[in-house]
C-alpha cells in the first residue's frame, strides 16, 4: 500500500504465523497449523491474498518458520530427532539439508546470501550463518548468556542478552540491548552435529528409556 498508514487483512480465517516477503516484495509465506494437527507452508500473493501453493510438511515434522533464499524456500522443521533446517523441493517432500539435532532454532533468516539462525547447540543461543550451497555452518557470537532477537543492519549486529551481573557498580542487571561491529566478531566454522552435553538430563533421560523398556510399571494382582 503507497500509504504506511492503512492497513488491510490479506488472508481471513486460518492459523498463519511467522510471515515472510520474496525478494521482490511479490509474495509473501507463512506457516499455518490445520486443524488435524498437521501444518503446511502457504505462499500468497503480498497484492491481493490470492494462494499461490503450499507445501504440506510430511508425517512426523512440525514446521515452524521458512524463508525465500532467492526461488528457492527453506524451512525449520521440529521432528522427533530435533529442530533441523529443511528445503521444500514438491508440495509434500521436504529435503534435510541441516540437521536434525535435539537443540532450539529459531529466527531462521536470509543473512548476506546466506541463511542465519538463532540456536542453543553451544549451551546458550548464539547467532549463526549456513551457507547452503557448501554446507559450512558459522557461528557468529560467543557470549555468556546467550544472545536473542538478533538483527544485522550493515556492519552493526544488534541482539538482546542479559547484562553481567558480577559488576553492578558498572552494569545494569537484567536484559539489556547491545550492539557490535560484524567485523569485530570473533567467528568460527562448527560442527551442526557437536552440540553441548546436559550431562544431569541426559543421564535422566536414559534411565527413563530403560524403564520405559524394561518392566511393566503396574501388575495386576491375580484374584
Amino acid at each position: 500500500n503507497p500509504n504506511p498508514r492503512q492497513f488491510k487483512t490479506l488472508v481471513k480465517g486460518g492459523r498463519f504465523f511467522n510471515c515472510a516477503f520474496s525478494d521482490d516484495g511479490s509474495k509473501v509465506l507463512s506457516t499455518e497449523y490445520l486443524d488435524d494437527c498437521s501444518s503446511r507452508i502457504c505462499i500468497f500473493s503480498a497484492y491481493d491474498g490470492t494462494l499461490l501453493h503450499h507445501y504440506d510438511a510430511p508425517d512426523g515434522l512440525q514446521v515452524t518458520e521458512a524463508m525465500f533464499l532467492g526461488n528457492k524456500i527453506f524451512i525449520l522443521g521440529l521432528s522427533e530427532n530435533g529442530f533441523g533446517i529443511y528445503e521444500a523441493s514438491s508440495v509434500s517432500e521436504f529435503t534435510c539439508r541441516l540437521g536434525p539435532q535435539p537443540v532450539s532454532m529459531c529466527a531462521i533468516s536470509e543473512y548476506d546470501g546466506k541463511i542465519s539462525f538463532e540456536s542453543d547447540r553451544s549451551g546458550v543461543s548464539e547467532f549463526y550463518v549456513w551457507n547452503p550451497s557448501d554446507g559450512v555452518l558459522t557461528q557468529m557470537t560467543s557470549s555468556r548468556y546467550g544472545v536473542n532477537d538478533v538483527s544485522a543492519i550493515g556492519d552493526s549486529l544488534y541482539f538482546d542478552s542479559v547484562a553481567s551481573s558480577d559488576e553492578p557498580g558498572t552494569y545494569r542487571q537484567g536484559s539489556m540491548i547491545y550492539s557490535t561491529a560484524i567485523s569485530d566478531l570473533h567467528t568460527c566454522a562448527v560442527s551442526f552435529s557437536d552440540i553441548h552435553a546436559w550431562k544431569v538430563a541426559d543421564r535422566l533421560s536414559a534411565q527413563e528409556q530403560a524403564l520405559a523398556i524394561g518392566e511393566p510399571r503396574f501388575r495386576v494382582k491375580p484374584g
